[in-house]
């Protein structure tokens, strides 16, 4: 095939025709684009491709102007940040890629100890001290202690 010689450029079997390759970071607007210039996308600095019927430019979350958020995933040129609760916070609610609020997590009271630990999507589960243990204080890390 004639496109062959050219860089950038494959035969398209289903198109039956001479397609361009799209650089990397870059999407593809039509199944076979024709014009580099016109057919291929990419998206400016904090923002990410989403890739669907029609690719769009969307920006990124950010983690930064919260102070209760940390960056668990970075903006890349097609997935967005992730941004979650800081440790000792979990979310309580939660919209995609990041949380609109986050929550300290519940402290176990004295006679209760942490059963599960909290992370940044669940709170921390209470239990009561079995027989022989004890916690005497409020936390929200403390597990139930043997008696020494």
């Amino acid at each position: 095939h004639p496109c062959n010689t050219h860089e950038n450029w494959f035969y398209d079997e289903t198109a039956q025709s001479c397609c361009y390759q799209c650089p990397s970071g870059y999407v593809k607007k039509k199944a076979c684009p024709r014009d580099p210039a016109e057919d291929c996308m990419t998206c400016g600095p904090d923002q990410y491709l989403k890739n669907g019927q029609k690719p769009r430019c969307d920006a990124c979350v950010s983690c930064s102007k919260v102070p209760d958020l940390v960056e668990k995933q970075p903006c890349s040129f097609n997935s967005s940040r992730v941004c979650e609760c800081r440790p000792g916070l979990f979310c309580q609610i939660n919209v995609t890629n990041t949380c609109t609020r986050c929550q300290p997590h519940s402290a176990c009271k004295p006679g209760f100890g942490v059963k599960i630990r909290g992370t940044s999507t669940i709170d921390v589960t209470c239990e009561e001290c079995p027989p022989g243990t004890f916690s005497d204080q409020n936390s929200s890390t403390d597990i139930c202690k043997p008696h020494t």
